[in-house]
């Protein structure tokens, strides 16, 4: 909970596996971290970072507070990737 919001809980929560989805989800916010990198001011936690589906169900972020801030109306792009033993994601900032 000091992580996820509650949209990221409730969906992953539905899922035959949540442990997995919450993977993606945290393995989503660490990649967007990482790619925000680049406005070092920029001051956000965990749940201004969250990880929503857009209207074709394909994975997205929402930033709220700060990293909206951070992002000074650049896009944001993820992708969310399985394996039997891992979670791995990618985000690229346009």
């Amino acid at each position: 909970e000091s992580i996820f919001t509650k949209g990221e809980l409730a969906y992953s929560m539905k899922k035959r596996s949540p442990p997995k989805h919450l993977a993606g989800r945290f393995a989503a916010k660490e990649a967007c971290i990482k790619a925000l990198s680049f406005a070092p001011e920029a001051v956000f936690g965990w749940k201004d970072i969250e990880v929503v589906n857009d209207e074709n169900g394909r994975p997205a972020i929402r930033l709220h507070c700060g990293a909206a801030d951070a992002l000074g109306g650049r896009r944001l792009f993820v992708s969310i990737t399985y394996s039997k033993e891992a979670a791995m994601a990618f985000v690229a900032v346009e």
